[in-house]
């Protein structure tokens, strides 16, 4: 059944098993260690780029990488946690910003992310076109602006430097402000008609009486 190497360092099972720190593989390859198990990827010229795989006491996975022949010297270049978050470009896994609390998050990125699409799901605003949305008079937005010098309910330029945002919130947040203005440009629009109306009208008087 078994065929073992020197000490039983590496074991071939009859299921086609190996197992490399282990006499007893229970997967197709199991490296097993007393402290830190690592699995590296090296090119043997030197100054090529070399991998590290490496498991942790806290079951964080480590991902290492750099141009070093003696693999001392590599980089942190992603970590795995093991409540299953991502670090990018960073060992760290913060849980608050200027005091907001993040911890619920899953991935982090060091140097910011690129990508063709960002999918969020959230509520949206259209509770603004409810008949007993309270819709503010400009006159009351003006004042907002001339106090605080922003837009009701949106987050200070201190608050998004100090905090971030979140784009479902933020996204939602500026539906409701362009919801808002077309209210208002609906309503300016009637109020046109209606001079325009009173205008033909006045008109239509005027030219009557110079008969």
């Amino acid at each position: 059944g078994t065929g073992a190497g020197l000490d039983d360092l590496v074991t071939f099972t009859a299921s086609g098993r190996v197992g490399i720190g282990t006499t007893a593989p229970d997967q197709l390859l199991t490296l097993s260690h007393t402290s830190n198990p690592v699995l590296r990827l090296d090119r043997s010229a030197a100054g090529e780029f070399d991998m590290e795989l490496s498991l942790q006491d806290d079951g964080s996975l480590f991902f290492r990488g750099g141009a070093d022949d003696v693999g001392s010297n590599l980089t942190d270049l992603m970590v795995l946690s093991s409540e299953g978050k991502l670090a990018v470009g960073t060992t760290q896994f913060p849980t608050t910003i200027g005091g907001t609390d993040i911890s619920a998050y899953s991935l982090f990125a060091a140097g910011g992310v690129l990508t063709e699409e960002v999918r969020v799901r959230t509520g949206w605003a259209d509770y603004v076109f409810d008949p007993d949305y309270r819709l503010p008079a400009l006159t009351e937005v003006d004042a907002y602006i001339r106090r605080f010098g922003r837009l009701p309910g949106m987050p200070s330029a201190e608050e998004v430097e100090s905090q971030g945002l979140e784009l479902g919130d933020i996204a939602v947040r500026q539906q409701e402000k362009i919801e808002e203005l077309f209210l208002h440009l609906i309503d300016m629009q009637k109020q046109l008609e209606a001079l325009q109306a009173e205008n033909a009208e006045l008109k239509a008087r005027l030219q009557a009486l110079e008969r």
